[in-house]
């Protein structure tokens, strides 16, 4: 099996300092993730190693994550994000991610970067982890293929052509096939992403 959060793109930092919480964005994203992390949808597994991640757009900027291995942290602060402003995602060489920030951008970065592309909509994407939905989520779909690794750029691509099919886009949830107890959510804020999957996940069977 594979490890959680292993970083798998070509990183280029562009500035070492801590993200600035004049963006509009950083407190909402903040919050988001708390309430992510208060539900287990983020945190550790039992090799404490960290799992799930958030991340919000900044509009003519790029993407707001949540940095890699945080996920043993009940409360974030701005130096734990990154700023992404640059992503290639081609099933070629070119698969990197050119950020700013005191913390490593999430490993997931890359398929948070194509739901974005795929839909200029989006403003907030969330990843969780939460086994047994996984594994029903995966009998109603939709999801990745079962061959696909989480972080890579075949991921990227397998997402973004899911979201291609604007029935799935308003779902704003998908399994990944590939990726253990990994599901993603997306929608026009961290808010609304973080609120339909609370509701799918209850209409779904369980409970918060």
């Amino acid at each position: 099996m594979e490890t959680e959060g292993v970083i798998k793109f070509e990183l280029r930092m562009i500035e070492d300092e801590t993200i600035s919480g004049d963006h509009p964005q950083v407190a909402e994203l903040l919050l988001i993730r708390q309430e992510m992390h208060k539900l287990a949808w983020i945190g550790v597994d039992r090799e404490q190693i960290g799992y799930g991640n958030a991340s919000v757009r900044i509009p003519g900027t790029g993407i707001l994550i949540t940095g890699t291995q945080t996920g043993h942290l009940r409360v974030l602060e701005e130096e734990h994000l990154a700023l992404v402003t640059n992503w290639k995602y081609g099933l070629d060489d070119s698969f990197s991610i050119t950020y700013s920030g005191k913390c490593k951008p999430s490993s997931e970065s890359i398929t948070h970067a194509a739901i974005y592309d795929a839909h200029p909509e989006v403003q907030a994407v969330l990843h969780l982890h939460h086994s047994e939905w996984w594994i029903l989520r995966q009998r109603i779909g939709p999801y990745t293929p079962h061959n696909i690794s989480y972080g890579t750029s075949v991921m990227a691509s397998a997402v973004a052509q899911l979201l291609t099919n604007e029935a799935v886009y308003k779902k704003g949830i998908l399994a990944m096939g590939g990726h253990a107890g990994g599901i993603l959510g997306w929608g026009a804020s961290a808010e609304i992403a973080l609120m339909n999957l609370i509701d799918i996940f209850r209409r779904d069977g369980f409970q918060p």
